[in-house]
């Protein structure tokens, strides 16, 4: 929600109900449809980068959300979506749902860690590898949007 406040030209993901109530109780518990991973990247360049891809209907009632971060030598990934089973893809309107349910088998899982949803106990830092360039570039698009 902060992020897209950065970008007053464009229409917010979430609604006003939603800023609202985010805004009431601070929880990550009510973002329940948020993925969150961290990578190292050791390799960055100085400075920071960030990408966001937003697809909603204009009701903004479904629609999916992708932000791709550097902060430092630290690579963020958070994927939102609300009611996606419901939502078409307006720049590919062939293109595959994403299955949340295989998320975690990914081709990722050696590189980022899921910070959310994720036990305390299930996070290892750092992981066994670490992002490149062109791996912070494939992982902008890893989600196929």
């Amino acid at each position: 929600m902060v992020f897209e406040s950065q970008d007053p030209q464009r229409q917010p993901y979430y609604s006003q109900l939603e800023r609202q109530s985010f805004a009431k109780d601070r929880s990550l518990e009510s973002l329940s449809n948020i993925h969150i991973w961290l990578a190292p990247f050791p390799d960055a360049p100085v400075g920071a980068a960030f990408l966001m891809k937003r697809y909603s209907t204009p009701a903004q009632d479904s629609g999916l959300q992708i932000i791709t971060c550097q902060v430092g030598q630290i690579a963020i990934q958070f994927l939102a979506w609300k009611r996606l089973r419901t939502f078409v893809n307006p720049t590919n309107l062939d293109a595959a749902p994403i299955d949340f349910g295989k998320l975690a088998t990914s081709e990722w899982p050696k590189v980022t860690v899921q910070i959310w949803p994720r036990p305390a106990w299930m996070r290892l830092w750092p992981p066994y590898r670490y992002l490149s360039a062109k791996g912070f570039e494939s992982l902008t698009k890893r989600f196929g949007y």
